[in-house]
């Protein structure tokens, strides 16, 4: 025992020893310091919009999470990092002495912006502080800031609000003017990088001394720096990368001479012992790869990291060049690119970090010699290695991993942990000048993604050149579709996901057209972890417009050859669009859910771009994983419906063909209210749009909606799916001429009366929807649906050739002739030229007078009949008959007529909704019929054989009975959920531990150190002590929350493991005023502590 603590205690002194040692030289890898900070919180906050997480502070240090641990998480949720910390270094002369300043391990800088030379803010102020924000921030989901363990979904977004409502534009902060009148505006405008969906801003400065002083033994100059970090909410290259704008002003009142400026990183690719670094000089990126293509903590095809010069600080240049700065291309300037590179070897004497602390020598004179592209503690040009024969370089590690050539890592030294910096420099800044150096910090390769070590850097170059390319066009970027915003209800062995709940979210995302990538589906995936990629799940549904696109190719890489091949990226099948999916299987295993076991959920929106030249041509949501449990009603809860249940609709109102039908989609979510569906008529839509109003509440929930189809592409109300259906506004397609079973309410026309003196048959080439395709609704020339109704056709007496016998029948009635080429040079017939009067184009309108054999009534109201006004067109051709009269064409079976194609006579008749009058109509004697008034009835049909009409003959057309805003109908919801305590005291006689025996290990353990077993059925109070069967108490838990599952992490109340054995469970449960005993079996597997 005493050998022992002798044995610990003297590793604990050998290691303070090493640690004091390592300091003093200043290589060791040093943890955040905590940050005295009473006021302007938060102090720091992370960029998690996509698939990164990254740590930023408030005084510029990055990439170190709280407890001074590596803190760029890659993938988000992995828990798994590539960068242990990042900070960003300046050097430069000011009257002719060097100064070095900035962040790398320790900050060098304090909160708050340069009021004026020598006087900066008070980094204590409440507005000195970090902000964040997200376009998104009132209805996106919160679920990686969630994870990230960021609070309570209500404290983030009103952290998000906050952030919005005080965004320190007026410091410097970016923003997008949405009304341009200069100033932010938290009501219009939209803080944050523009386009961008998250953004990060801090100011700091160098006017603290002592912390300029602490760095490398400088003084301060005066800098301010301002820093923008942004990201995108996308798969892809930009998806697994964020951006950071440095802002830099010299407010020191005197020259900087001789600047550099240095992006500086501390990368542990996962395990930091097995990394080695390099550069590309074509692209201006530093990175850091693993050696080997296994790594300890990443596992196997370990990702690659990097940052790169996006811009340089700009400098004069030739009259030809062109650099960017403050948002445009500058003419005559030029940015400068990555003009050294240097890396630190851990533990090395030559290639060694410079020191920390308050020595001027050997902290800023060995940064200023790497600023200038020499090793840090010798002053030397880095050498060539030996491979490469004599000579130096300012960029070591500039070879090609990938194709094994060059200066690559690995030769000089063996694996290890890295340290590493790109400089871009030199430049002059005079007092007041500004530089704007932007960088990219990205991520590539891993597990999931097939790619080896060595891939990883050919995709981290990849993803650069894309970015580069998009820097370059000042981010107009196309992006996907908002992330779908999904309510998730637990059930037994069942989980039921809903994303239509949100009508504006469901608009928005649905709506989603941008820079020719527009909307086309929805992705739902099963993922095994909270931590996997999209890669390693399974795509269960896919759901996505009808439009014939189906499949989507695109470009990926193969992880094999590197080479880029087409492949199905998204597998839609014009299976029409859906909002919410029941899930009683698990598609990993295949075998039912399980209750009680997590399970892991995503859904997502793409969007497509059809022009054949765009890379990518789909672009996808990243996936926001979702972590679920199915399990039984917790104690005393009932549910009163279950998934696809029909709830029965009872119309108030109306007399249209449509109906309304509701299915109950997530039962935890009914209200057992009373909902109306009702309908309005919509200018911009041309028609009745609908709504649904909950009467309890006296609230309309969702309103303005077009879909009466009938497919599963409807929103959902109250745990409902509201499906409302119609009929299109045109003529029916049926006649009494179909099946004779075939329904009469379904017909287009059929006889009133006499018989059928009119035929399709020659006529029917427009393919009209009525009358076999001879006769059809407006809709043609796009009549307003509004004006389209049932209509009487009534006969006057004629002769063989159209003539009326009594001009003055009633229902011979005055029309409007127009005339088809009307504005040839000449007529086609000698004859025709009496009656061509108006010679204008189009479908021009010739005369008004008495004599068409024809009266038309309104009879949508079939008691109160109105007759509308009529005309007829005529067509100046060779085979016309234009002769001032409307007579069709006649077609008998031996010899079958032309009368719709362009040579054809065109003798059409037109119903307008204009009331009958002998006097004309100012609105209907135009130039061009098709622009005035339009038809409610075209009509191309031909005379049924040589006959004259008697009169009398009445002809029905019916067209469909749409839902207009006198109909309306009404559903009661199925009862909301129900709690009974009287229910409740007997469903705890369900409580259960599982798994029981606990053989060793518990299938949902994420590693050895996690070990429990979880009590289910349990109301939301209750407390458990755990005895062993010698009555003594090893633990007592005490559970408030509102799910019925309890752990036991098999540890005593002291946290030390139980002993194998049996123990006992007396589970108290004093608001029922119930206990319950369970016996549980723990068997433990041998340990063997690594961890002390």
């Amino acid at each position: 025992m005493n050998q022992r603590i002798i044995k610990y205690l003297s590793m604990l002194l050998l290691v303070a020893l090493f640690t004091s040692q390592a300091l003093a030289e200043g290589v060791t890898k040093v943890g955040r310091k905590s940050l005295r900070k009473t006021k302007g919180v938060p102090t720091y906050t992370r960029l998690n919009i996509n698939n990164l997480s990254a740590y930023l502070w408030y005084d510029n240090t990055a990439d170190n999470n709280e407890l001074g641990n590596s803190g760029l998480i890659y993938p988000k949720g992995s828990n798994k990092a590539t960068d242990y910390m990042q900070g960003f270094v300046w050097g430069g002369k000011v009257d002719g002495e060097v100064h070095v300043g900035g962040s790398t391990y320790q900050a060098g800088l304090q909160p708050g912006r340069i009021i004026s030379p020598g006087l900066a803010e008070d980094p204590e102020a409440d507005d000195v502080r970090i902000f964040r924000v997200r376009r998104d921030y009132k209805t996106g989901s919160m679920s990686a800031e969630m994870r990230d363990g960021e609070g309570s979904e209500a404290a983030i977004r009103a952290q998000y609000a906050k952030d919005w409502e005080e965004w320190p534009a007026i410091k410097g902060a970016p923003y997008e003017d949405m009304d341009g009148d200069g100033k932010y505006d938290p009501a219009v405008d939209i803080p944050g990088v523009p386009g961008a969906d998250q953004t990060v801003w801090f100011v700091t400065n160098d006017l603290d001394n002592d912390k300029v002083n602490a760095l490398y033994g400088s003084n301060t100059i005066g800098v301010e720096l301002q820093t923008t970090v942004w990201g995108y909410s996308t798969a892809g290259a930009l998806g697994n990368m964020i951006f950071k704008k440095y802002t830099m002003i010299n407010k020191s009142g005197k020259p900087l001479n001789e600047a550099h400026v240095s992006v500086w990183s501390d990368p542990d690719n996962g395990d930091a012992n097995d990394d080695f670094a390099g550069c590309d000089t074509t692209l201006s990126l530093g990175y850091v790869y693993n050696a080997t293509n296994n790594d300890a903590i990443y596992g196997p095809n370990p990702p690659a990291m990097g940052f790169d010069y996006f811009q340089g600080p700009l400098v004069p240049g030739e009259a030809s060049d062109t650099g960017i700065a403050f948002g445009k291309k500058i003419g005559g300037k030029k940015n400068l690119p990555m003009t050294a590179f240097y890396y630190f070897i851990n533990n090395s004497p030559v290639y060694a970090d410079p020191t920390i602390g308050r020595n001027y020598e050997k902290g800023t004179m060995q940064f200023w010699n790497l600023l200038n592209g020499k090793i840090s503690v010798s002053g030397e040009p880095f050498p060539l290695p030996p491979s490469l024969g004599a000579g130096t370089t300012p960029f070591p590690l500039s070879g090609d991993p990938v194709s094994a050539t060059g200066y690559l890592d690995g030769e000089l030294f063996p694996k290890g942990d890295r340290r590493m910096g790109m400089v871009s420099g030199p430049f002059e800044m005079a007092p007041g000048d500004t530089q704007e150096i932007v960088i990219a910090e990205i991520c590539a390769g891993g597990p999931g993604s097939g790619l080896n070590n060595l891939k990883a850097v050919e995709m981290l170059r990849s993803y650069d050149k894309v970015a580069q390319d998009a820097y370059n066009n000042f981010f107009v970027l196309p992006s996907a579709p908002r992330q779908p915003m999904v309510h998730v209800t637990e059930l037994n062995q069942e989980i039921d996901l809903d994303w239509g709940w949100d009508p504006e979210q469901v608009l928005e995302t649905e709506s989603h057209n941008k820079k020719g990538f527009a909307f086309e589906g929805y992705n739902v995936y099963q993922l095994p972890s909270a931590t996997a990629t999209k890669s390693e799940g399974v795509r269960i549904a896919t759901y996505d417009e009808v439009n014939d696109l189906k499949y989507i190719l695109g470009d990926v890489v193969d992880p094999a050859t590197g080479v880029t091949l087409k492949a199905v990226q998204q597998f839609g099948n014009d299976t029409g669009l859906k909002h919410q999916i029941k899930i009683d299987k698990d598609f990993i295993t295949n075998l039912p859910l399980v209750n009680g076991k997590k399970y892991y959920y995503a859904v997502t929106a793409y969007a497509y771009n059809p022009d054949p030249l765009a890379v990518p041509n789909n672009l996808e949501n990243p996936i926001a994983i979702m972590t679920i449990i199915p399990h039984a009603p917790d104690p005393g809860v009932r549910f009163h419906a279950v998934y696809g249940d029909t709830v029965k609709a009872v119309r108030l109102s109306g007399r249209s063909q449509g109906n309304v039908e509701a299915y109950v989609v997530d039962p935890k979510m009914l209200t057992g209210h009373d909902y109306q569906v009702s309908f309005e008529f919509n200018q911009d839509a041309n028609g009745y749009l609908w709504k649904v109003k909950d009467l309890a509440l006296d609230s309309v929930m969702i309103k303005n909606q077009a879909n009466q189809t009938g497919d599963e592409a409807y929103l959902t109300v109250g745990g409902l799916l509201i499906k409302v259906f119609g009929v299109p506004l045109l003529m029916k397609s049926n006649d009494m001429l179909d099946d004779p079973a075939t329904p009469e309410d379904t017909w287009g026309w059929k006889i009133l009366s006499g018989a059928r003196r009119f035929t399709w048959t020659g006529a029917d080439g427009y393919a009209l929807e009525g009358f076999r395709g001879a006769m059809g609704a407006g809709t043609l020339w796009g009549t307003p649906l509004t004006q389209l109704k049932d209509l009487k056709l009534v006969l006057a007496a004629t002769d063989t050739l159209g003539n009326p016998l009594n001009p003055d029948d009633a229902s011979v009635s005055y029309a409007y002739r127009y005339l088809r080429l009307a504005n040839a040079d000449s007529a086609a017939k000698p004859e025709f030229a009496p009656f061509i009067i108006n010679k204008n184009p189009g479908y021009a309108f010739q005369d008004f007078k008495k004599g068409l054999p024809i009266a038309a009534y309104d009879i949508q109201d079939p008691a109160n009949p109105k007759r509308l006004a009529v005309g007829f067109l005529e067509n100046n051709v060779a085979a016309g008959l234009v002769d001032g009269k409307y007579w069709p064409p006649i077609s008998t079976s031996a010899k079958k007529v032309d009368n719709y194609s362009p040579t054809a006579p065109r003798e059409w008749l037109f119903v307008f909704d204009v009331p009958y009058s002998t006097t004309p109509d100012s609105s209907l004697m135009v130039n061009n019929m098709t622009d005035g008034v339009l038809p409610v009835i075209i009509s191309s049909l031909a005379n049924r054989n040589s006959k004259s009409w008697p009169g009398g003959d009445e002809l029905g057309i019916y067209v469909n009975q749409v839902n207009t805003d006198l109909d309306s109908w009404k559903f009661t919801a199925p009862s909301a959920v129900s709690m009974s305590t009287e229910i409740a005291k007997a469903d705890v006689e369900k409580i259960n531990v599982f798994p029981n025996p606990y053989y060793g290990a518990n299938s949902e353990e994420l590693n050895k150190y996690q070990k429990f077993v979880t009590f289910s059925h349990l109301p939301q109070s209750a407390v458990i002590r755990i005895f062993n069967l010698a009555g003594q108490l090893v633990r007592t838990i005490r559970k408030d929350s509102p799910d019925q599952f309890q752990r036991w992490d098999l540890a005593t109340d002291s946290g030390l493991p139980v002993a194998s054995g049996v123990y006992v469970a007396y589970v108290d449960m004093p608001q029922l005023g119930k206990t319950k005993i369970l016996k549980v079996a723990v068997i433990q597997e041998q340990q063997i502590l690594d961890r002390f």
